[in-house]
């Protein structure tokens, strides 16, 4: 079994191991697994926002992936 690397989120916590996609919508952020499922959602009608909270979330994943923290400074971002 697979240790899980976890990532504090807006609202919940997400396992990098399970990312399949990061994807912007017309009405917030979507984290889905491989297979498509949704793992997370954050509604945010700010498309600036949106863009923000997708890289971040894929820049957090990637560095945990990579053995990184992956830690998120969402207020420094002006998210929260």
């Amino acid at each position: 079994m697979t240790k899980p690397l976890l990532i504090k989120v807006i609202n919940g916590i997400i396992d990098a191991n399970s990312v399949g996609a990061v994807t912007i919508t017309k009405s917030g952020v979507a984290v889905t697994n491989a297979e498509g499922k949704l793992m997370y959602w954050h509604e945010e009608m700010n498309i600036e926002k949106c863009q923000k909270l997708s890289a971040l979330i894929s820049d957090a994943v990637m560095d945990r992936l990579e053995g990184g923290d992956g830690k998120i400074d969402f207020a420094a971002h002006g998210l929260i």
